[in-house]
């Protein structure tokens, strides 16, 4: 979904002849941000999406997935009784901080 958000966000940016330095410039941005965020060598926070959408005059909407796409994590219950499982009296924290 990502690699979507990224090619409209490209494929909007050249259709209005916008350069990746004046589209930094109009997100307050740098063009190597944009340039990383096209090539797929970064993925930017959802903040620093919107503002580079907003720069150049896209919309950004964030709306809720339909049931069938959701991924559901496993139960919190199960994820408790996993924890309670492990004998924390046998832990070196000194070795785990490192």
């Amino acid at each position: 979904m990502y690699q979507q958000l990224v090619n409209e966000y490209k494929a909007t940016r050249k259709r209005k002849k916008i350069s990746q330095k004046v589209a930094g410039a109009l997100g307050g941005l740098s063009p190597m941000t944009i340039s990383r965020m096209e090539s797929g060598e970064s993925i930017p926070r959802l903040d620093i999406f919107i503002k580079m959408a907003k720069g150049i005059g896209m919309m950004v909407v964030i709306a809720p997935l339909p049931a069938e796409l959701v991924v559901h994590p496993p139960k919190i219950e199960e994820k408790i009784e996993e924890v309670k499982e492990v004998n924390y009296d046998d832990w070196d924290y000194e070795e785990e901080k490192s």
